[in-house]
């Protein structure tokens, strides 16, 4: 039985027992007065017994980009509620391949040499109250060798981006109420990075051999950052050797409450 059709069908006889009940003066208040409140926690029975007991599959969509003549890319992810994967090994052949729990809004755009990609997620009733996992899970494979600008913007969310064997050039990441976790490149050259965050646990991962500058604008938030490979130097973190390092960072990080770890 559709979960729906419960809820609505239990909510309409207590309605009807109701007003019976009125009609026979054996109770007397005001009916008309009760329906919006048993309306709102009609549609909170609702959403619970999504969460608990619904038997739908969930709205999984796939989506594949051809690599093409693509030399440069620019990914974009707005990503809200649940949980988002980032890594790298698309498909041979594929710029990027992913499976979207709840679906996307998604735009590819070719210039040239150069393809943007964006996804956003698709905000439908039936996405907030189909609590499956797969409703709610991203998971996104991007190719290796293929220079690459990405956006990360999640609200309350649990990210894990693995960008250690992607070319990723420049990064920029904003977070709500959210746990993220940012392995940074290992071989993209020099990378530039910018974290908002706002009440989130933000952890960033600097691969070993990886030199990086640090700075941190922050409110109320708990700041740690591993000074055994990034000495303070006033304001700024900073890796021995960072200006001739091959393979280096420069990190801005702003935030509010919550807590980031660089290490």
């Amino acid at each position: 039985m559709n979960r729906d059709n419960l809820v609505w069908g239990v909510l309409l006889i207590l309605a009807g027992v109701l007003f019976m009940a009125d009609s026979l003066n054996l109770i007397h208040i005001n009916v008309w007065g009760l329906i919006w409140p048993v309306a709102l926690i009609a549609f909170g029975l609702s959403v619970l017994w999504g969460y608990y007991n619904d038997p739908k599959d969930a709205l999984v969509e796939s989506l594949a980009v051809p690599l093409e003549a693509t030399q440069e890319a620019v990914l974009a992810i707005a990503f809200g509620a649940g949980q988002l994967t980032l890594r790298a090994g698309a498909a041979a052949g594929n710029l990027l391949d992913a499976t979207l729990g709840g679906g996307a809004e998604s735009a590819i755009q070719r210039t040239g040499s150069r393809t943007s990609v964006t996804l956003k997620r698709k905000w439908a009733l039936e996405n907030m109250t189909n609590w499956q996992k797969e409703a709610n899970d991203w998971q996104i494979r991007v190719a290796k060798n293929i220079p690459l600008s990405l956006k990360l913007e999640g609200g309350a969310s649990q990210t894990d981006a693995d960008l250690r064997d992607l070319q990723v050039r420049d990064l920029k990441v904003g977070t709500g109420a959210s746990q993220t976790h940012i392995t940074l490149p290992a071989s993209a050259g020099a990378t530039t990075a910018h974290f908002e965050t706002g009440m989130a646990q933000v952890t960033i991962t600097v691969p070993s051999g990886v030199a990086a500058r640090i700075k941190v604008s922050s409110g109320l938030a708990e700041i740690d950052v591993d000074q055994s490979r990034f000495p303070k130097n006033g304001d700024i973190y900073e890796s021995p050797g960072y200006t001739t390092a091959v393979n280096r960072v420069d990190m801005h990080i702003e935030t509010g409450l919550g807590s980031v770890r660089v290490g």
